[in-house]
């Protein structure tokens, strides 16, 4: 995104043609819009002025010199939205700029480029301790090939690369999933990547020799006051991680996992939205070292959420799991979460949940119930235009990894600083630290803990729109009541990513 404060010579505009689309009284609506705009392969500028008392920030697209402006991604008899008036007519400098009844569309949005994308990535991994060992510890150097290929209809140049399913977590997801954003009536996807390992040092010890899938799809439609999003996402032979690093390398302890949601919103006339909807989520173990662990979770959740503005809404939730193990009775639980919490979306600085309550999980068998405190914390803030922040932090019990126990309280935070040094220069400084109380299946009472600390910095240099490179380190050290589980590694990586 251009903006017209970056002193950049006049000369360099000469190949491209400026066309306004909106104009706004706040830089940050400008900016906010602009990033729209981009996200959907376009190339905005914006342009301030003074107007009176205050200024007027102008956003255009540029595009070549001759090239067609496609008229049917105009609409001809209404206006877009609501927005400021736009600046007067002018038709000087090879700008154009279109009159409040001829304002290009929300159709605009999404046919710039085409709907099919594609990406080619080749990654390094270098470890001091591939076996996450405290004494046995052994280097590796691995290579992994990862091709992508996903459809968005309308188009986007948003990532749509699912997160890792987190299978100790009920329903495998550690965080609420939220509403993404669309100015569409309607969203769909299909995403699709392997993950092949290349070579290896160490024999394939890190990463086996079984390439790791993944396939997702998901549909959002958007009406005035209902909307559904349904979303499904399947992992083929993945590895279980831990601060973003492979914990059980090899081939005995891979996975596979399929994670389903339906959902529904209602907007009511008076401020209020009404949400509820269904998640299963189906988890198998490949070898029988870990098939006590197999489960099916089904899940339902309901949410009353009231708008004190339309940035800042306050929140009740009531969400329910029905966890059931496929050879260990014993594990088989109910949970019942009750929840009030806050969210907003101020401009394009900050966004965030937060949600805090009470948590009750009822075993099936003897073992009784537990009763706790939760709380979930999500946030992205942005203190500057080159300069933001990304944090989670969470309280919840999850599944065992540990014969003997039943499961475990977690508690766990995780920031990630981002900076732009240059525009094709940027930077990620890390820090995660997560502790496991474990419990044990006489009384529930602690009998294992384990703390997790990751430090991590990476850099990302984009050498051209279609090819970036990744250059990082991670340092990571896990502390335990059980000796069997500590250690500590050292990991360097690298990656090139090409994308179509």
């Amino acid at each position: 995104m251009v903006k017209e404060g970056q002193n950049i010579p006049e000369d360099a505009f000469i190949p491209l043609e400026k066309i306004e689309i909106l104009s706004f009284d706040s830089l940050e609506k400008a900016e906010r819009f602009a990033e729209t705009l981009k996200g959907s392969g376009y190339r905005p500028l914006i342009l301030t002025e003074p107007s009176g008392d205050q200024h007027l920030h102008r956003v255009f697209i540029l595009i070549d010199q001759g090239e067609q402006y496609v008229p049917a991604g105009f609409s001809s008899g209404q206006p877009v939205v609501a927005y400021e008036k736009a600046a007067p007519v002018q038709d000087q400098d090879k700008e154009r700029n279109y009159e409040a009844a001829k304002k290009p569309s929300w159709d605009i949005l999404g046919r710039q480029n085409r709907h099919v994308h594609g990406s080619l990535a080749v990654s390094g991994i270098y470890t001091d301790n591939v076996l996450n060992s405290r004494d046995d510890k052994k280097s590796d150097f691995s290579t992994v090939l990862s091709p992508a290929l996903w459809v968005t209809i309308p188009n986007t140049n948003e990532n749509i690369a699912p997160a890792v399913l987190m299978v100790r977590s009920p329903g495998g997801s550690l965080l609420s999933r939220q509403w993404p954003d669309s100015l569409f009536h309607y969203q769909a996807s299909l995403y699709y990547r392997t993950d092949i390992p290349l070579t290896s040092s160490s024999g394939h010890l890190a990463y086996g020799t079984t390439p790791a899938q993944t396939l997702s799809g998901r549909l959002l439609i958007k009406g005035n006051r209902l909307s559904l999003l349904a979303e499904d996402l399947y992992q083929f032979s993945y590895h279980e991680q831990e601060a973003g690093t492979v914990i059980k390398p090899g081939e005995q302890n891979r996975y596979n996992a399929n994670y389903f949601s339906v959902a529904l919103s209602y907007e009511t006339r008076r401020r209020f939205v009404l949400s509820g909807g269904y998640i299963n989520f189906l988890t198998r173990y490949r070898s029988d070292l870990s098939d006590f662990r197999n489960r099916m979770d089904n899940g339902m959740f309901g949410v009353l959420t009231y708008k004190l503005s339309p940035r800042v809404s306050l929140l009740a939730e009531y969400r329910f799991f029905d966890i059931s193990y496929e050879h260990s009775d014993v594990l088989e639980s109910r949970e019942h979460y009750f929840l009030g919490g806050i969210s907003w979306d101020i401009t394009a600085k900050s966004k965030g949940l937060f949600k805090a309550g009470y948590e009750v999980k009822d075993f099936d068998h003897s073992l009784g119930n537990y009763q706790d405190f939760s709380f979930e914390l999500q946030l992205d803030h942005r203190f500057t235009p080159k300069t933001s922040v990304t944090a989670s932090a969470y309280r919840k019990p999850n599944e065992t990894d540990l014969s003997g126990m039943v499961f475990s309280l977690t508690n766990g935070f995780d920031v990630r600083l981002n900076h732009t040094i240059t525009p094709r220069l940027t930077s990620t400084v890390g820090f995660l630290v997560e502790n496991d109380d474990y419990k044990r299946m006489q009384g529930l009472t602690e009998n294992a803990d384990s703390t997790t600390y990751q430090e991590s910095v990476a850099l990302r240099y984009a050498f051209r729109r279609w090819i970036e490179g990744t250059v990082g380190y991670a340092y990571t050290r896990k502390d335990a009541s059980l000796s069997e589980l500590e250690y500590n590694s050292n990991t360097l990586f690298f990656s090139v990513r090409t994308s179509l």
